[in-house]
């Protein structure tokens, strides 16, 4: 039963790891408000 509940809870945390890189990079790289200046500036 401990073995369950140590790879239980190693298997939430690299879910958790991969998850927090995941929206790390969403937030930062892909939605840069600076972005949509250079694609689309206002006049």
């Amino acid at each position: 039963m401990a073995y369950m509940g140590v790879v239980t809870a190693g298997f939430l945390m690299v879910l958790g790891m991969v998850g927090g890189a995941y929206f790390y990079f969403i937030r930062t790289l892909a939605l840069d408000p600076k972005d949509s200046v250079k694609i689309d500036p206002k006049e």
